[in-house]
């Protein structure tokens, strides 16, 4: 594994602290020989984020690899659809059903505590992207809107049974 050596320690801030991987169900390999040093990075480095880029094969992978990452002790994932016209007819409910399973697993295991996901922090509108990627993104928008419902939804129940908490501390029977 490598390690930061001591004579690069000034440089440690200057340097890299964000890693780009391709989803791919066929980059075992890659994965294997980087995945020491994937390991090493969160610990030598306080702000780590990683981009993932994903095309319309690595689409069923996308649940499996933010988790994963997160795992790594990666605190920031950015997901980036590719802007090239190769999407084929589904792709986009794909995509948002993965989304939507992500969304799902950050807000019930409190990952977002900890953890975010550009997929859900950005602020979107339908003109931002090319044509041949429309369908993704209005995936991406009704994943993000479901994501942040469900978590104003989770909070506000979490803040109302603190209330109820605290108030049957105060409530008194007298018999």
């Amino acid at each position: 594994m490598m390690e930061i050596k001591e004579n690069t320690k000034p440089w440690k801030e200057r340097m890299a602290k964000r890693i780009t991987f391709t989803v791919a169900k066929n980059c075992q390999l890659a994965y294997h020989d980087v995945a020491g040093s994937i390991l090493l990075w969160p610990k030598q480095f306080s702000d780590t984020s990683a981009k993932v880029n994903v095309g319309s094969e690595e689409l069923p992978y996308i649940v499996e690899s933010v988790l994963h990452l997160y795992l790594l002790g990666i605190k920031k994932v950015n997901i980036n659809v590719v802007s090239e016209d190769i999407w084929k007819e589904g792709d986009d409910l794909l995509f948002e059903k993965q989304l939507l399973i992500l969304a799902d697993e950050i807000i019930d295991n409190n990952l977002y505590k900890v953890h975010s996901c550009s997929i859900f922090n950005e602020n979107n509108t339908v003109y931002q992207h090319a044509f041949s990627i429309c369908k993704m993104h209005n995936a991406k928008i009704k994943a993000n809107n479901y994501y942040w419902n469900k978590l104003y939804q989770k909070l506000e129940l979490e803040r109302e049974r603190d209330r109820f908490k605290k108030n049957k501390k105060q409530i008194q029977v007298i018999c």
